[in-house]
């Protein structure tokens, strides 16, 4: 399994322990120019939860990532 980037609020952003996290799914890894990307919203959970999310949503959209990457797991608020 590849290593997902994630990435968090800004350091001087007021943060909240319940947060909204997007995915980020593309035709290639994070940092690689691709032809498709889309941020897909996820829900929302608490802060420090990417590593789970990005393992939750490959496993249970095994056929999506056949021909899809999981680019990055976003949380925002």
């Amino acid at each position: 399994m590849n290593r997902v980037q994630t990435k968090r609020g800004l350091p001087w952003q007021a943060q909240r322990e319940i947060v909204d996290y997007f995915v980020e799914i593309g035709t290639t890894p994070y940092g690689k120019y691709g032809m498709y990307k889309e941020m897909v919203p996820v829900g929302t959970g608490k802060k420090g939860s990417h590593e789970k999310i990005a393992v939750e949503i490959q496993l249970s959209n095994p056929d999506i990532f056949e021909n899809l990457e999981l680019r990055q797991v976003v949380s925002r608020g």
